[in-house]
């Protein structure tokens, strides 16, 4: 009995304990070198307090002397509840309708991990899914090559951007022409091109591990999604809808393509249990998209050698 009491009072505590300076982070907005880290695992922390939570319960039915618990499950609640207000926009709401006869456009961004991703499977999505407009993040000359040797310049035969040694490249390829509006200064390629009707920010702004780096980029993607008017913001951000900076592009206009669809919880990175993960658990590979287009479906692709999976959107003008 002893030991049961013990487990109902310890276990929430420690579950709580470990949750939350996530917490704490995504409400301060912190964006300190550890608070970016902290950030990201936003919505991981709904499993920690929803099991301190039934814990808890538990300790109140089975106890004599309630007050205390009837206190720890009141903050638990909160907690919880604060998570669950975070979580709810990728599960419910309301979006933009396509206008009647718009033209679907689809949009694959995928981040090759230096270059390595298989490019004949990127080559082979662009084929079946019908994609019209391809951003590459870490594309390299041995990414092009390979890639337009499994087609891609036939399919999509337009292109911008450059390819770069390991991370820094960024590029665009399109079944249409390609004009590049501009270049952004991010630490890694980023440009605003306009292609299919549609201008769209390409971009790779810097990791969590070049933090001082990450927060110099991070803003110049409002800045720049701002001053070109963009459709969409897309490429690998390096930081969640729950960082500070995604939630200013948001509440800007430019909303996940995920939530926009009630997709709920899609992380894309990493993708093959990098870092001792068995799975992806945060998702820093977007699709923004304004209020000028809708997006009608959304999906994920895996790229053997790619430590993130690629996005996928269909969309259309409203």
């Amino acid at each position: 009995m002893k030991a049961r009491r013990a487990v109902l009072a310890i276990v929430p505590a420690l579950l709580v304990v470990a949750a939350l300076p996530v917490t704490l982070s995504r409400l301060t907005g912190w964006t300190g070198d550890l608070g970016i880290v902290l950030t990201a695992f936003a919505p991981l922390a709904l499993l920690p307090y929803a099991v301190a939570l039934v814990l808890l319960v538990a300790a109140v039915v089975r106890g004599r002397r309630r007050w205390p618990w009837l206190g720890a499950t009141g903050l638990v609640v909160a907690l919880l509840a604060l998570h669950v207000a975070w979580f709810a926009p990728l599960v419910v709401g309301g979006a933009p309708e396509p206008a009647a006869g718009a033209e679907r456009v689809t949009v694959l961004s995928a981040n090759v991990e230096y270059g390595r991703g298989d490019a004949a499977v990127v080559v082979d999505a662009v084929r079946d899914r019908g994609v019209d407009v391809l951003v590459v993040s870490e594309v390299t000359p041995r990414f092009v090559a390979a890639a337009d040797a499994a087609g891609l310049a036939d399919v999509l035969p337009h292109r911008a951007g450059e390819a770069g040694d390991t991370t820094s490249g960024t590029m665009v390829f399109s079944s249409e022409p390609i004009e590049e509006v501009a270049r952004v200064d991010t630490i890694f390629d980023s440009l605003v091109v306009r292609t299919h009707d549609l201008t769209l920010l390409a971009t790779h702004p810097a990791p969590p591990q070049l933090p001082a780096d990450w927060r110099h980029d991070q803003p110049l993607l409002l800045r720049a999604a701002r001053e070109h008017a963009v459709d969409l913001v897309v490429g690998d951000l390096n930081a969640t809808l729950d960082h500070p900076t995604i939630r200013d592009l948001v509440d800007a206009g430019w909303r996940d393509a995920v939530e926009l669809t009630n997709g709920g919880w899609a992380p894309t990175w990493p993708a093959h249990g990098e870092l001792g993960l068995p799975l992806a658990v945060v998702q820093i590979d977007h699709v923004l998209a304004r209020d000028t287009v809708a997006v009608t479906e959304v999906d994920r692709l895996e790229v053997p050698d790619a430590d993130h999976l690629a996005v996928v959107v269909t969309l259309a003008g409203t």
